[in-house]
């Protein structure tokens, strides 16, 4: 798959201004697909850079490699680490079909996804679980 520009860009900023792991993992997780990496409920910073460097290798130069792979290889704090959720699964009963990722946010993520009955965007909120009986 051939990479678009602007994804360079976004890293050779993120670069530039000396971003770390969790940044770039907020960055990135836009251009990867989270339901083709193994195991996404325990889904991390570090797995989603290197979904993103295996789905983008032959297109990256070894400096972005070697970027994002340093970043990999960080020890880094766990409690900092990007707060992932289990991803939303479409039931037989909702209409909504999940297209992509949006945000992360204090109390949960935000999807984009398109409502098959009305034929329109919408955009999906999910609570962390610590949100949930709240």
């Amino acid at each position: 798959m051939s990479i678009r520009p602007d994804f360079l860009d976004d890293i050779e900023e993120l670069a530039r201004t000396n971003s770390d792991l969790n940044e770039v993992a907020v960055k990135l997780v836009h251009y990867v697909e989270t339901s083709a990496i193994p195991n996404r409920k325990n889904l991390t910073s570090k797995n989603i850079l290197q979904a993103f460097i295996d789905r983008y290798e032959d297109d990256l130069s070894a400096i972005h490699r070697d970027f994002l792979g340093e970043l990999i290889r960080q020890d880094v704090n766990v409690a900092g680490d990007l707060v992932v959720v289990q991803e939303l699964t479409p039931s037989t009963d909702d209409p909504h079909n999940i297209t992509s990722f949006l945000a992360d946010g204090g109390i949960g993520r935000v999807w984009l996804a398109r409502d098959e009955q009305v034929q329109r965007e919408d955009v999906l909120k999910q609570l962390l679980p610590s949100y949930q009986d709240s």
